[in-house]
């Protein structure tokens, strides 16, 4: 990735046009992956005309694979930006203004290395955590033991994302800051949905206080990680003593639009602002499909 994926003569600030795509270029296996997690074999089958098995789950095993799949999409090293981008984009020329197909970002006018990190990994962890499979993770661990469920799988990202030793490249270990923080939203953000099932948000909100003890005796070895978790801590207090206004949404950055380009930008953002917000309005696609 470089000066050559722009024509001669073209502005490079085009770059991030391009970067779009190739940073991206797993999103739509992030949907179909994580449609194996939680999730089961089926037909429309019709009384009389088969003999075939209706449903059948998920083996296991499948599902801790997709699983561990996913959380390597989001560790630092898979995350970080090549040097070019982070540094040969520079900020778009009068007459060449941004368009829908680049990355929000919150240091105009200048590209903002940390913003495609935070789309990628909402993308995973939403998918992840969407109320209807975390529904599924619990019912299918109560009907069958040996299967994934919901506590076990958070407690899983929790421990990709919150406790992994932290990379001594400080681009890196901001990156990893980044997927912290996307999580810990993601969690708060589902839980204060108000439609989801009592039992997921019982469960969300136990793992919350989990979190909450662990930062609290993990304060972090830097400056900027105690800064960081010290913050973290804090917002999941707010959540808890109900000092936060659950009509205000968290900031985030939106996702580029996928397929097929164009579409209104609200179509694809995890929030309009946040997806649990969105949720209220448009449920999210049911993974409950042959994987």
């Amino acid at each position: 990735f470089g000066e050559a994926v722009v024509k001669r003569g073209e502005p490079l600030a085009h770059m991030e046009e391009v970067l779009v795509p190739l940073y991206l270029r797993h999103r739509y296996q992030v949907g179909a992956t994580a449609k194996l997690i939680g999730g089961e074999v089926y037909e429309y089958a019709v009384r009389g005309e088969s003999e075939a098995q209706v449903s059948e789950r998920v083996p296991a095993q499948r599902q801790a694979a997709a699983l561990d799949a996913l959380l390597s999409t989001i560790t630092p090293a898979a995350l970080a930006l090549p040097e070019a981008a982070r540094t040969r984009i520079p900020p778009r020329p009068p007459g060449h203004p941004d368009t829908r197909e680049v990355f929000e970002g919150r240091t105009d006018p200048t590209f903002d290395p940390y913003a495609p990190v935070e789309v990628a990994a909402t993308l995973v962890l939403d998918a992840l955590t969407a109320p209807e499979r975390a529904l599924r993770l619990i019912e299918q661990r109560d009907a069958t033991p040996d299967l994934p469920g919901l506590q076990g799988t958070l407690t899983t990202i929790t421990e990709a994302v919150w406790k992994a030793d932290p990379p001594a490249d400080g681009y890196r270990a901001e990156v990893q800051r980044t997927v912290q923080q996307v999580w810990t939203d993601v969690l708060l953000d589902r839980a204060d949905a108000g439609a989801g099932a009592p039992a997921v948000r019982a469960r969300l909100e136990q793992h919350l206080r989990t979190l909450r003890d662990w930062l609290a005796a993990h304060p972090g070895a830097s400056t900027e990680a105690e800064a960081h978790r010290t913050a973290v801590r804090a917002s999941i207090d707010r959540y808890f003593d109900r000092s936060h206004d659950a009509a205000s949404p968290p900031a985030s950055v939106a996702a580029p639009p996928g397929s097929p380009i164009g579409q209104a930008p609200g179509y694809h953002r995890r929030h309009a602002q946040r997806q649990a917000w969105l949720d209220r309005w448009t449920p999210p696609v049911c993974s409950r499909q042959r994987p």
